[in-house]
């Protein structure tokens, strides 16, 4: 005899399955508990009977229907051998009704483990949401903007819906990267450029294309791998190419693009992304009159650790220097940034606007003839010539400028000694004559042959130095930032805390695990003490540091353990003390000495000198210094600290 089982709901009565089965069988069935209901469900595949199974059981049933999902979850998602292939044993209708029930049951971080994502989109969400949405579901759709993948079938569109209707409240970040791929179409297995879809909704272009500019995401090459016509994507079909037009129409304003475009290009974001902002700001072509409205936005890109960035706004100033509105008050900081650069564009551009501010202004010549000095710094005899020629234009003949230039000489080429000469002193014996060169040649020392290295004597030097140190640019690097920190640490004030958030988020970054090639365990152990530091300043300064405070709470908030452990400790949480290597760990203990005696000059404001930092390349202490820092602990009655002395022991030429 055929009978069913039915299953009540609110007006009215509806099969829930057919089977043969005798009349006591029947009614044990109807007895079933949701448990073995849902078995049922499985094993017949009614993936049609799910939602009104779903809506009819209590919430307790729901938490208590949880476990028994895990394990059919378990029990189906495998993969069994077909033959010489493989396939997922789970079918649709099956991972469908498991999924449905493990959206409606599970709690937040049940769910994201479960293999259930396939569901996150209009054609399955719309069929539960009317009726439930767990509390957690924002904040889960938000938590793919920090992965490397979104659910294939959720798109901006759909975001913007379940927002309107209350459902998400959607994080910038998480729209920056869904909008991204809303100018791109692929149907009927052809891709079409479709960037009037930007305006199907009013919001996109007013507010959320914005995001773009302020959060990291792929816009860079967001066409690099898409064919029209059997043809790669060109330079008109790319997302440069959707900004140029909207700014050019007036659909978006030109001036805050270009702001944008400009602050975007120096926001810590990875090197091709960041250089693309900037090539974005070139392909706009910006006038005069924009480019000295924008100055502030120019000056910020000097401190960039990408070159392109900085070539950027090299390319922009220079158009700018010899005009009478150039803001060149800011622009002092920046010189010994740019010297220092190991790109000779820079450099050379750098010389290049000195020079247009010499011929404008003849107060400020001797200053720019001792600034052009220090690219007598580099092993490249053109860069030393051009900065010879300044010198020799804009320099006076004092003690200063002499005292500078005798830093420099032991690097100088010949040809560039000549021009200098009037400046630089013969060296001398004991009797008073000159020095032959051949005999100067053979008192050569380590020190002679090695370039001096200048300590870091501005906050703007410590921030661009910084970022530089935690991609592992050059040995002395790490050095030099811990010496920079212990000496400015009480120059720190409250308004200079926004200008170092980009070296903090890029800490941060390395915190996480975002390691690039190249960079090793001592970068992510100063990066370590950096965040520290940042702790030390929002406890400093709690008023001040707001945006900072946020940074900190995004990026732990992005792993359930960090997250708690800063709910708990808040700007107490300890970075250096929790660090670890994964192996080799005995080789990082001096390391690891050495930035606890930093932490604790910071902890202290103890601002006098490290005895290991280094004063010549690669990483040798003139003993002369060494000798005068020692003095000076001596002088105030300091105490030195032991791993720091026998570094710098080991260390002296």
């Amino acid at each position: 005899m055929h009978l069913h089982l039915v299953c009540p709901e609110p007006g009215r009565k509806r099969r829930l399955q057919a089977y043969t089965c005798s009349k006591k069988e029947n009614r044990v069935l109807t007895a079933m508990n949701p448990n073995e209901q849902l078995r049922e469900l499985l094993y017949h595949q009614q993936e049609k009977e799910i939602i009104p199974f779903l809506q009819e059981i209590t919430p307790q049933q729901r938490k208590e229907l949880a476990p028994t999902v895990r394990k059919l979850f378990k029990e189906y998602d495998q993969f069994i051998q077909e033959g010489s292939s493989y396939r997922n044993k789970m079918t649709e209708a099956e991972r469908t009704i498991l999924s449905y029930a493990a959206f409606v049951c599970y709690n937040r971080n049940d769910f994201a483990k479960a293999s259930a994502t396939w569901i996150i989109g209009k054609e399955h969400l719309d069929r539960i949401l009317p009726w439930y949405c767990p509390a957690w579901f924002s904040d889960y759709i938000n938590s793919f903007r920090d992965e490397d993948w979104m659910p294939y079938h959720f798109d901006y569109f759909y975001l913007v819906e379940l927002a309107e209707k209350g459902y998400v409240q959607p994080h910038p970040h998480t729209i920056a990267r869904l909008v991204v791929p809303v100018v791109f179409e692929h149907r009927e297995r052809q891709n079409y450029f479709v960037p009037e879809r930007l305006e199907l909704h009013s919001i996109t272009l007013e507010e959320h294309i914005w995001h773009l500019f302020q959060f990291e995401t792929n816009i860079h090459f967001s066409n690099r791998y898409i064919y029209f016509e059997g043809k790669k994507a060109e330079e008109e079909r790319s997302w440069a190419a959707v900004l140029q037009h909207y700014s050019a129409t007036g659909k978006i304003d030109r001036l805050s693009l270009l702001k944008e475009a400009l602050l975007a290009s120096n926001r810590n974001f990875n090197k091709l992304l960041s250089g693309w902002f900037a090539g974005l700001f070139l392909l706009l072509k910006p006038t005069k009159a924009e480019l000295l409205e924008l100055q502030p936005e120019l000056f910020v890109l000097f401190s960039s650790p990408h070159s392109k960035v900085v070539n950027t706004a090299l390319q922009s100033a220079k158009g700018l220097a010899d005009d009478l509105a150039f803001d060149a008050c800011p622009f002092w900081t920046m010189p010994p940034l740019l010297m220092a650069s190991a790109k000779k564009s820079v450099v050379a551009s750098a010389l290049h606007i000195l020079e247009k501010l010499g011929r404008k202004s003849k107060e400020l010549r001797s200053l720019i003839a001792l600034l052009a000095a220090q690219a007598l710094v580099h092993k490249e005899e053109s860069l030393q010539k051009k900065a010879a020629q300044m010198i020799s234009k804009f320099g006076e003949d004092g003690a200063e400028l002499k005292q500078t230039l005798s830093l420099y000489a032991p690097t100088m080429f010949s040809a560039v000694k000549g021009l200098l000469s009037a400046y630089l002193e013969e060296q001398t014996f004991d009797d008073g004559g000159p020095v032959p060169e051949v005999l100067l040649i053979s008192q050569s020392t380590a020190l002679d042959e090695a370039v001096m290295l200048n300590p870091i004597s501005e906050l703007d030097e410590l921030v661009f130095l910084a970022s530089q140190a935690f991609d592992n640019n050059k040995p002395h690097h790490f050095d030099l930032v811990l010496d920079a920190l212990v000496r400015l640490q009480n120059k720190v004030k409250a308004e200079d805390v926004s200008r170092i958030e980009p070296a903090f988020q890029r800490a941060l970054k390395l915190f996480m695990g975002e390691w690039r090639s190249g960079v090793g365990q001592l970068d992510g152990m100063l990066a370590n003490l950096f965040l520290e530091f940042g702790q030390l300043l929002m406890r400093r300064y709690p008023q001040d540091t707001a945006s900072l405070r946020r940074l900190y709470e995004g990026f732990m908030s992005k792993n359930e353990q960090n997250k708690k452990l800063w709910e708990e400790h808040g700007s107490s949480v300890r970075f250096l003390g929790d660090w670890s290597s994964i192996k080799d760990r005995e080789i990082y203990e001096p390391h690891r000495k050495l930035l606890e005696a930093v932490l604790d000059k910071l902890l202290n404001g103890n601002d006098a000198p490290l005895l290991s930092s280094p004063t010549h390349l690669p990483c040798w202490i003139d003993p002369k210094a060494l000798v005068q820092r020692l003095a000076y602990y001596r002088q105030y009655g300091l105490e030195y600290n032991r791993t720091d002395l026998q570094i710098a022991l080991c260390r002296r030429c």
